[in-house]
């Protein structure tokens, strides 16, 4: 039986207080949902025709789940093909050289920014509470 309950701000909670004898119940519903679309994304809705049940080798989860088809072994699946090779073209010349010194001036340029607008935020707030809750987000 469902359940009211008022607290003492007068908010009114209503639910159920059976939950786990509706678990199982639920649980099961759920998943055989998630079976029965996953069988029916094999046959006649993938064609769209009536009657007839098409197999899609090209659609992965459909190909792993499958074992045999005519008295043939098709587990386990194929595996993917490849990625095809990338062509590079190699240049011959000087490496371009390394700058070892911008990580670190980048670093401190966005330091610099962040605590100068930190310090601007504080010059412009209108009380001390309000710099104490910005500066706990900076």
């Amino acid at each position: 039986k469902d359940e009211k309950i008022m607290t003492e701000n007068g908010v009114t909670c209503l639910g159920y207080t059976d939950l786990p004898s509706r678990l199982p119940t639920t649980s099961s519903s759920l998943y055989s949902n998630n079976i029965s679309k996953f069988l029916l994304s094999t046959g006649p809705q993938t064609t769209k025709e009536k009657g007839h049940y098409y197999i899609d080798h090209e659609d992965d989860a459909v190909r792993g789940m499958l074992v045999l088809e005519k008295g043939k072994m098709m587990y386990p699946a194929p595996l993917p093909p490849p990625p095809p090779a990338k062509t590079t073209t190699e240049t011959v010349g000087e490496p371009a050289p390394i700058d070892y010194k911008a990580p670190y001036i980048s670093g401190a340029k966005n330091a610099g920014i962040l605590g100068a607008s930190v310090l601007a935020m504080g010059a412009v707030s209108p009380n001390p509470a309000f710099s104490g809750m910005f500066t706990t987000f900076a």
